[in-house]
């Protein structure tokens, strides 16, 4: 057994990218899944935020400026997002979720945690925790390590969503 000094080797992460790669497949093909990828991704981005420029989205989910405002565009449209100017450059707008795009958020991410909650009855709480614990460590730490890379905003670390039974 390794201990938390050892650092893991080459194969130890290709391991844990293809545990990842399954699990986003999985979580994909679940019938109760059928948010909108990237309308999610974008609005995870712009939750707990004040707002934030078109560019920085972009940059944030590693897509083109284009897409990304594209991507705005068709939130907007559905009231999912609005657009306010930018307090520290007036010539500037910032993208935010509406009330309508944080409770559609809050309800994708209620579907998602019922839809996974059903499918692992067998574990128990305290691995669920910390296995929650440790992916967000792995996060962290790989968003801090690459500068420029879907950087998050300081208050990413979301809040636990309390599901109802």
């Amino acid at each position: 057994m390794k201990t938390e000094t050892t650092p893991p080797t080459t194969a130890d992460c290709v391991d844990l990218i293809r545990s990842l790669q399954q699990l986003t497949r999985a979580r994909r093909r679940s019938t109760k899944y059928k948010q909108d990828a990237g309308a999610l991704m974008m609005m995870s981005a712009l939750d707990g935020t004040p707002g934030a420029r078109v560019s920085a989205l972009a940059e944030m989910l590693m897509i083109d400026v284009s897409a990304a405002s594209r991507q705005i565009t068709a939130l907007e449209a559905a009231g999912l997002v609005g657009r306010v100017k930018d307090d520290l450059d007036h010539r500037a707008q910032l993208v935010r979720l509406t009330p309508a795009g944080e409770s559609a958020l809050s309800a994708a991410a209620e579907t998602a945690g019922s839809d996974i909650a059903d499918r692992i009855t067998h574990w128990s709480e305290t691995d669920v925790r910390a296995l929650t614990q440790l992916v967000r460590r792995l996060a962290t730490d790989l968003v801090a390590s690459e500068p420029g890379c879907a950087r998050s905003h300081p208050t990413a670390v979301r809040r636990p969503v309390a599901v109802g039974s």
